[in-house]
């Protein structure tokens, strides 16, 4: 029944047993009282009764809304396409294999693909163009026999919009795939008898689990959605009942009722009300050594932790140092100005330096990272000294140069080819100083 065989039940039977016995089996401490996660927790086999309650109170919430405004029910089902159905009924009521069966169309993706085409009526123009507060729903996911699941949704409208939106229904939707009815006596009876059938069995422990309750555990499919009509539920379990949805949507849209929430996890911090605070998040300490079995998703964290350290004056001592290409046109300036190209690495002032040229902040050449690397660093202070000696003994160097001239072109370069850099090179030579000419890589001496 339900496309389910004995693997499929078998995995959903222990995806039950294996939530329960982690939530009763782990526990959060108050002074001397120990609390089991699974009393803070309400799904369709956890605390069946109370999810079941609050599913009650979601629907009566918005048809009791839906009446305060005067609005008029129109139920619709939507069913999928030929293609995912595994079995077909013919004529004579024989129930056969479907030839246009994909495989691959399984009820999870035929479940997301209804989603898809209830989608077409909640984005079409007309529907759009009602107030938000003259339109909302509640829809209810059902499988066939077979296992495809289909539709059943509840639409609350303005009386004179019945009529379009019965047009709008059927153009999308025509007959085998959609059906709509406009005269529905008790609206949110008609609908739960859909809800309470797959929920029922559940309160009897899991000896009583039909396949219909398997079927929505194996696959992973949600029974019942609303519209975003009224509060969030998040703010309406938090208080405890203190107050209806209906009276907290009011009191919000009133601006009577204010919610903080985290900025990340988007979780209700704190509530207010106009008397005051109302609520707000308290963080237990939970004993992980008490907890009888450890959620196997946990993992030590390896990665280490990195410490700012601040001076008296509140000045960071280790900042973490950004990419050059990822810093702002301010910090790089500042950072560039800190350097001091006598005591750092000289590479590195030139990368900066022409990161600011290539920005436009400062003016001048950009310099091959090549050459002006940390390996010919030693030669910088060599040309400075031998500035110098050029301005010193200027009517001797033209006359070196111009001997240097007459050599020939040959003759050089295979001298060059001969001669190779010292290993070791001392930062303050003597007077006598060898440079290496950057634009043939001839050594030539220069002599005082």
């Amino acid at each position: 029944m339900y496309g389910l065989d004995q693997h499929k039940r078998k995995v959903a039977k222990d995806k039950i047993r294996n939530v329960k016995f982690f939530l009763d089996n782990n526990f959060i401490k108050f002074g001397d009282t120990e609390v089991p996660y699974s009393n803070f927790f309400k799904n369709a086999f956890i605390n069946p009764n109370r999810y079941i309650a609050e599913i009650q109170n979601r629907v009566w919430s918005i048809f009791n809304y839906a009446t305060a405004r005067n609005l008029v029910n129109v139920f619709c089902t939507i069913t999928c396409p030929p293609d995912f159905h595994r079995l077909k009924k013919l004529n004579g009521g024989k129930i056969v294999r479907n030839r246009k069966y994909n495989p691959e169309n399984t009820p999870k993706v035929a479940s997301k693909h209804l989603s898809k085409l209830l989608s077409k009526i909640l984005k079409d123009n007309f529907y759009s163009s009602i107030p938000k507060e003259d339109r909302c729903y509640f829809r209810v996911t059902e499988p066939h026999h077979d296992g495809t699941p289909h539709l059943h949704i509840s639409f609350f409208i303005p009386e004179d919009k019945v009529e379009k939106f019965v047009k709008l229904f059927t153009r999308h939707f025509p007959e085998p795939l959609g059906k709509i009815e406009t005269k529905v006596d008790n609206p949110v009876s008609y609908l739960m008898k859909y809800v309470l059938k797959t929920l029922d069995d559940l309160r009897y422990g899991e000896d009583n689990i039909s396949d219909l309750t398997l079927w929505y555990v194996y696959h992973g499919i949600c029974r019942i959605y609303t519209s975003r009509t009224l509060i969030s539920l998040d703010v309406y379990r938090v208080l405890g009942g203190r107050y209806s949805l209906n009276e907290l949507t009011v009191m919000y849209k009133e601006k009577r009722l204010s919610v903080y929430v985290h900025p990340e996890t988007n979780k209700v911090l704190q509530v207010f009300d106009e008397f005051g605070r109302i609520w707000v998040k308290k963080m237990p300490v939970i004993d992980f050594a008490m907890s009888k079995v450890q959620k196997p998703c946990i993992k030590q964290h390896k990665k280490p932790i990195k410490i700012e350290i601040f001076s008296k004056d509140g000045v960071l001592l280790n900042p973490i140092q950004k990419p050059i290409a990822h810093r702002k046109n301010y910090d790089l300036m500042q950072y560039y100005h800190s350097l001091n190209p006598d005591l750092s690495n000289f590479q590195h002032f030139v990368l900066v330096q022409n990161e600011c040229i290539k920005r436009g902040l400062i003016k001048g050449d950009i310099l091959p990272v090549n050459i002006l690397g940390t390996d010919i660093n030693p030669y910088l202070n060599q040309f400075s000294k031998f500035k110098e000696y050029l301005n010193a003994n200027p009517k001797k160097v033209d006359d070196h140069f111009t001997t240097l001239i007459a050599l020939s072109e040959e003759k050089r370069i295979a001298d060059n080819k001969n001669r190779r850099l010292p290993k070791h090179v001392d930062l303050l030579p003597d007077l006598e100083t060898v440079i290496e000419h950057d634009r043939q890589s001839t050594i030539y001496d220069f002599g005082a």
